[in-house]
């Protein structure tokens, strides 16, 4: 974390574009410094980094949730769904029995199937207790036929065929994403983006730092919004190119994804860029300017997420309220958790309030970078760089519509800030706690095994983060999982089958799109109903199911 950092443009109150006339080429300084513009790097080798399993997972005991096993027979569900069948093997079978269930207590399945033992079967019995077999003459009928009989027995918990898993990526076009960004590729950022990239409209992400380019060309129609909390006025630009942190936070967040120019950011979310030093004196973050700005951005309900890569060494309580305001709102604030490790390592603030989540550094390698501040308060950690100002930093928008190397963990994160708008852009109906969650969950698991005090919980995972957000309930009143929506993916109609306890009430159904907006509403006494979508587009859909015991929201996949 530099010190000082700001980000991005001006926006007034409101939420009302602002941005004034560009400076004048000849009032623009061009930046002489160290930065070699031309450096690359080759992309690392990301397939030894494993994801964190839960089991590693310190749960803070607001996060612990308790859910029961539902027995799933999606095969069966599905039986007439095309998309479903593509995607699994059905030459395989998987068979899940009830802890202390073996092999012999269903022979009279296999012999009546010829069924193959393969050497494929669960390695921790206590917590699933399968076994895989090949099927001869294979086909969906047959598959179809032995998981029915296998559903009848009180003893399996479920049946299905193998699933078909591919590598995803969706490597944007943008020139320097393959040759200079290992930050986002280490993360797995191209697989998640094959799911979600940013709304662009509906979610916005804020950024505290000390100025932002917001004519770059890869910066232009991402940040919309700005204001001058230092100066007082509605231009957040820089007033000169060596005033370039702000902007260069700005292009790891937001900078636009696939637009066939200079790099990709993390998510293409609309930015409000909040300018916290003066023009007298660019480099010193104005105090009173970054308790204003997040005060505002608290109140501004489109606001879901806030980076502040930037921080002091002295506890101060306007700061702290500020934060815990944020957070009491509805934000997700993330800090860089400073760069001073070498320095006595002093606590970083706002980094270690507990309201905001701390990012710490790792290189091109994951392994922890030396100058970044460690400590009980590191929450995650994120691509930062070496700090050798070349192709081991992170590549980033610099003003004048050039780009350059920068490291730190301002760099490290504003990632994971970009990461967090793209969840609350693929369900906008999580919370910032459940947010908050899912980044401790989502990780790569380097150093000591589960949290410690250099990566914290781990190294964030994009596409991890990203699918665990689309599958997250917005609610936990209700038992979400009780409610089956088939197919899913769907093409023209929906059934959903609720808990029998659903008949004794009244309940209302509602159909959202991605971005929130409610497309249908309807009311039924019963546990059971079917939804007309044939006049809906391809793409992610939310169910809202209310009645007067609670909420419970799920989503389904339109072909």
């Amino acid at each position: 974390m530099l010190l000082v950092s700001i980000n991005t443009c001006l926006w007034g109150q409101n939420f009302k574009q602002a941005k004034k006339k560009p400076l004048e080429q000849k009032d623009r300084i061009v930046q002489k410094d160290s930065i070699n513009k031309l450096s690359q790097i080759s992309l690392p080798d990301r397939t030894k980094a494993k994801p964190a399993t839960k089991e590693l997972w310190k749960p803070l005991p607001q996060f612990q949730v308790e859910q029961n096993f539902i027995p799933r027979w999606y095969a069966l569900e599905n039986a007439d769904n095309p998309t479903y069948w593509q995607g699994v093997k059905t030459d395989r079978i998987l068979i899940c029995l009830k802890k202390g269930k073996t092999e012999i207590d269903i022979k009279f399945l296999i012999d009546k199937y010829s069924l193959k033992p393969t050497k494929d079967k669960s390695m921790f019995i206590e917590i699933m207790n399968f076994f895989v077999y090949e099927i001869p003459n294979a086909s969906k009928e047959k598959m179809l036929e032995i998981i029915s009989a296998a559903k009848a027995i009180d003893f399996i918990e479920f049946a299905e065929p193998d699933m078909i898993i591919e590598s995803q990526t969706c490597n944007p076009n943008d020139p320097y994403y393959s040759s200079n960004q290992w930050g986002p590729h280490n993360i797995w950022a191209d697989s998640a983006w094959c799911y979600e990239t940013g709304t662009n409209t509906w979610e916005v992400i804020g950024i505290i730092d000390n100025a932002c380019d917001y004519y770059h060309s890869d910066l232009y129609n991402t940040v919309w919004y700005g204001y001058d909390f230092a100066d007082g006025d509605n231009d957040p630009i820089p007033i000169n190119t060596s005033v370039n942190h702000g902007t260069h936070v700005s292009g790891i967040s937001s900078g636009k994804i696939d637009n066939g120019t200079g790099i990709s950011g993390m998510a293409n979310d609309t930015v409000f860029f909040a300018k916290v030093t003066t023009d007298a004196d660019p480099l010193l973050y104005n105090y009173t300017a970054v308790i204003n700005a997040i005060n505002y951005f608290s109140t501004e309900p489109r606001i879901r997420v806030i980076n502040m890569s930037f921080g002091g060494t002295s506890i101060n309580a306007a700061l702290q309220t500020a934060c815990d305001n944020a957070w009491n709102n509805g934000k997700l604030l993330i800090a860089a958790a400073g760069n001073v490790a070498q320095s006595g390592n002093p606590i970083n603030y706002p980094a270690a309030f507990s309201s905001v989540v701390a990012v710490g550094a790792v290189d091109v390698n994951n392994n922890w970078s030396t100058y970044s501040s460690y400590g009980t308060y590191v929450e995650v950690s994120a691509p930062g760089g070496d700090g050798s100002n070349g192709a081991g930093d992170i590549y980033s928008t610099l003003p004048n519509n050039s780009y350059g190397y920068m490291f730190g963990t301002s760099m490290a994160s504003p990632l994971v800030t970009g990461l967090a708008g793209l969840m609350f852009a693929a369900n906008p109906s999580i919370t910032n706690s459940q947010a908050r969650t899912i980044l401790q969950q989502c990780v790569f698991d380097f150093g000591a095994t589960g949290w410690d005090q250099y990566y914290g919980y781990g190294v964030v995972c994009a596409y991890c983060a990203v699918m665990a957000a689309i599958i997250t309930s917005v609610d936990e009143i209700t038992d979400y999982s009780e409610i089956n929506i088939s197919p899913n993916p769907a093409n023209d109609v929906i059934n959903i089958n609720l808990p029998a306890y659903f008949s004794e009430d009244k309940t209302t159904f509602e159909l959202f799109d991605i971005n929130g907006k409610l497309l249908k509403s309807l009311s039924i006494q019963g546990n059971q109903t079917q939804i007309n979508i044939s006049e809906l587009p391809s793409g992610v859909y939310i169910i809202k199911v209310t009645d007067n015991k609670g909420v419970a929201v799920k989503k389904f996949a339109k072909n």
